[in-house]
């Protein structure tokens, strides 16, 4: 259950038009205590044509997977 006194760390990804940028972030650090923002890349072409980087994409994805399914089952000895 989520106590509405604390504070979580939220993580999102959005598609925005590149003239909105700037005000988002600005909207961000008002209103928040805004920890990154980061451009993502085009890599939709990179996935579809290089088998290579196809891999890296599955590996991190599986990794991603496995660290919070840790997280989920070993964080409570930590509070």
């Amino acid at each position: 259950m989520i106590n509405p006194e604390e504070f979580t760390t939220v993580n999102i990804t959005l598609k925005v038009e590149n003239k909105k940028i700037v005000g988002l972030e600005d909207f961000l650090n008002k209103h928040f205590d805004l920890i990154s923002f980061e451009f993502l890349t085009d890599t939709d072409k990179m996935y579809q044509e290089d088998k290579e980087f196809k891999k890296l994409v599955k590996l991190s994805s599986d990794l991603k997977k496995r660290r919070l399914d840790y997280i989920s089952k070993n964080n409570h000895k930590y509070k």
